[in-house]
């Protein structure tokens, strides 16, 4: 893993972590904090940004700070699940994401809340261990 795919691999790691804290505290608190609107935010621009050669020209444009590497991006390929083609499991995460800002019922911002931390609490584990053995490797 080279340097940038290491930095890229850090920064997921710690973007998951915050994304986990984030959804406990709405979990805990049922308020729809500004930090969770802009975490939501990120990780919308970052999942888009994976479904943009197929359909989302005008997402190339915005800058996004996750998937630029393929590390990350492996990283994400693992805690996809086996059952669902990939751009459904992407659909998925989106649709949760942006009902996580929407106008819905906490009840079910709440459970949605559930899925998504429980997705990103795999994913920083994964992304975690890449970076702990490209580190162990140099």
């Amino acid at each position: 893993m080279g340097t940038a795919e290491l930095v890229g691999s850090m920064g997921l790691t710690f973007f998951c972590n915050r994304c986990v804290e984030v959804f406990h505290k709405f979990d805990r608190d049922e308020e729809v904090s500004g930090e969770l609107e802009e975490t939501c935010k990120k990780a919308l621009a970052a999942f888009k940004s994976l479904k943009w050669p197929a359909e989302r020209p005008s997402v190339k444009a915005e800058k996004v700070a996750l998937f630029n590497t393929n590390e990350e991006i492996r990283s994400f390929e693992r805690v996809l699940s086996r059952s669902k083609p990939a751009s459904e499991a992407l659909d998925v995460l989106i649709r949760d994401l942006e009902g996580m800002v929407s106008d819905k019922p906490v009840a079910e911002k709440r459970e949605t809340a559930k899925r998504l931390r429980g997705f990103f609490d795999i994913l920083g584990d994964y992304s975690f261990y890449a970076t702990r053995t490209s580190l162990r490797a140099h």
